[in-house]
């Protein structure tokens, strides 16, 4: 049964469509792959493809060319004129010091969006450690456009107010 409201939180993927895979960067928490590979998510480490220790730039290519959403918690991957949204994998970035609460709502948002079958290339999920949101995608010309979400306790509203940004911006 699909959703009729662009729901992507838990939704089944449409026909055509699979659901989205991830690559958890190297110093990315075991913690948060456990709890991705808890939901259902399809994720692979850098340390199971051969990555471990290799810079930046080949984990980025590696994820692009296999359409695989970056996982990390470095900041240099939101660094735009060294990883450019518009030429990049998709990016869920969480910073170190992220409460649990915070954690949890930021993986439920994730899940939501690999389980849509939603395309999240060219697009970085920016959780801050106060549960807030930057989505930023790029624009027409090289243009950046940037939505600051706050959690509001839910992940499906966080997920719903994403894809209607998405929806308006791409």
């Amino acid at each position: 049964m699909r959703p009729t409201d662009r729901t992507v939180a838990y939704a089944v993927p449409e026909q055509g469509r699979r659901p989205v895979g991830f690559l958890a960067d190297e110093n990315f928490s075991l913690s948060l792959v456990k709890a991705l590979r808890g939901h259902g998510c399809s994720i692979t480490t850098v340390r199971e493809v051969g990555l471990l220790k290799k810079p930046d730039g080949h984990n980025w290519d590696w994820a692009r060319r296999r359409a695989r959403m970056l996982l990390t918690h470095d900041h240099d991957f939101v660094e735009e004129w060294r990883f450019p949204v518009q030429d990049g994998p998709g990016l869920a970035y969480f910073p170190q010091l992220m409460d649990s609460e915070a954690r949890l709502l930021a993986v439920r948002v994730v899940t939501g969006f690999a389980r849509s079958g939603d395309p999240l290339q060219a697009m970085k999920l920016l959780f801050e450690t106060d549960g807030s949101l930057i989505l930023r995608t790029g624009g027409t010309h090289g243009a950046l456009n940037e939505a600051p979400l706050r959690f509001d306790g839910s992940a499906r509203e966080i997920t719903r107010r994403v894809a209607a940004f998405m929806n308006g911006a791409v």
